[in-house]
């Protein structure tokens, strides 16, 4: 009944350039291309999922409405997890377009210090030119260069005032040009226990709300594989009720009616009250006898046909248990394995978390280093310009590296900032990467 059946819940490329390969963990292994693919086969928890559930007859489904309630509070935890999930989801797009709103306005100022710059580049060209030391073609080189700058302001502001409409419309502002001021909390980075895989997996991994509806389907499944092997008989009071009836007007007709002494109460009796409480008992059962003497044998048939009916019901009833045992058994047993691909999908988020924190807190090091050493080499291309060794050109290519370096410093922040939301919502619930503004749930991780 089990067959291999592809499930990814985390999709992993590896590319290899040659016939080796090389994996790196706490040890360096190496594995031919093929065992590799073997062994991660072997490994893949969806061999251990049922390709399709057992069968369950017409006759065994009805069996399985007992446990509806049972399976209702199934997708009430479902359903609980995936409010949670959509309503965390919708909370991270509220961050991502709150954040990049703040790198909009942050960039315009870097574009606006860097326009700045080039007035002054195109100030000490013209001076120089009036001086005869510089050509018409370094004038026309620096009015370029603020052109461009001015270019760049523009197209900063224009994407600024797109996200400034989104954002009044998503806070309830009728005018939709208003300016807004978004406080955003000085940038610090987290300590790295905060983000630690191994100490975040652990947070997680036994009370994390992704795990809840699915731990809920495990007990609950199992309890019904057990309450499955003790039905009781459907329509059994029905056939039982009509069984005993039969069996009742049988006994009537079975009845020798001895009347003895008493006939000749009976016959002399001038008046229904003359005659005694014993006697109208046997005379009434007389009468019964003789009213349903012609149906003995439709009564024994009925009979006959009712505890087949009841020995065939027993028979359903029996085979109900075997085959919902199986079912729930099944489906409790393709619940275990994707409650342990959740916990891998945890352990690989956990250790993704990790990975982007200090790939992340690397980048920032990085990035301000290089504003560091890109603002002296526009300094010393500014004497050099003002002593006539390099031309407006170069200079302009030594402002555009500090302002470009300073962008890259503001956007690695602000997806530090949002990384950092993105692990808040992730211990809480949170199942992916989150969504856009006003969109729904994540799906698996």
């Amino acid at each position: 009944m089990k067959k291999k059946l592809w499930i990814p819940v985390l999709a992993t490329t590896v590319i290899a350039a040659g016939p080796l390969f090389t994996l790196k963990a706490d040890e360096a292994t190496n594995w031919d291309l093929k065992q590799a693919v073997n062994k991660m086969e072997k490994e893949d928890l969806a061999n251990d999922l049922y390709e399709t559930l057992p069968d369950l007859s017409d006759e065994t489904q009805p069996y399985q409405g007992e446990f509806s309630d049972d399976l209702e509070d199934i997708q009430d935890a479902q359903t609980e997890y995936q409010t949670l999930a959509s309503e965390l989801g919708r909370e991270f797009g509220y961050y991502q377009m709150l954040y990049n709103y703040w790198l909009a306005k942050e960039s315009d100022k870097v574009q606006q210090k860097s326009l700045e710059n080039a007035e002054e580049e195109l100030r000490l060209t013209t001076l120089r030119y009036k001086e005869g030391v510089s050509s018409r073609q370094e004038m026309i080189q620096a009015e370029v260069s603020v052109n461009n700058a001015k270019a760049e302001l523009e197209g900063s502001r224009q994407q600024m005032k797109s996200l400034r409409n989104q954002l009044n419309q998503m806070l309830g502002n009728d005018q939709l040009r208003k300016d807004l001021l978004v406080n955003v909390p000085a940038f610090t980075q987290i300590s790295v226990g905060q983000y630690q895989a191994d100490n975040l997996y652990k947070s997680v991994k036994d009370d994390h709300p992704s795990l809840k509806p699915i731990k809920t389907a495990v007990n609950i499944y199992d309890d019904i594989a057990d309450d499955a092997t003790s039905l009781d008989v459907l329509g059994a009071e029905q056939y039982e009720q009509t069984i005993d009836s039969i069996n009742a007007q049988l006994k009537v007709l079975d009845n020798d009616i001895d009347f003895g002494d008493i006939i000749d109460d009976i016959e002399n009796a001038e008046d229904i009250e003359d005659i005694s409480d014993e006697a109208m008992n046997l005379l009434m059962q007389f009468m019964a006898q003789q009213q349903v003497a012609g149906q003995k044998d439709q009564l024994i048939a009925q009979r006959d046909a009712a505890e087949e009916a009841l020995e065939d019901a027993k028979d359903d009833r029996d085979d109900a248990e075997e085959e919902l045992e199986r079912y729930y058994e099944a489906q409790k047993s393709d619940s275990e394995v994707r409650l342990m691909q959740q916990h891998q999908a945890l352990k690989l988020k956990s250790q993704d978390f990790e990975n982007q924190f200090l790939a992340m807190s690397e980048q920032i090091a990085l990035y301000e280093q290089n504003i560091e050493k890109a603002k002296k080499g526009y300094d010393i291309s500014v004497e050099a310009l003002e002593q006539g060794t390099i031309t407006p050109n170069e200079l302009e290519n030594a402002r555009l590296q500090v302002s470009n370096a300073e962008l890259q410093l503001l956007s690695a922040q602000k997806d530090y900032a949002l990384l950092r939301e993105e692990l808040r919502l992730f211990k809480e619930g949170l199942s992916s990467g989150g969504s856009s503004a006003g969109g729904g749930a994540g799906g698996g991780f």
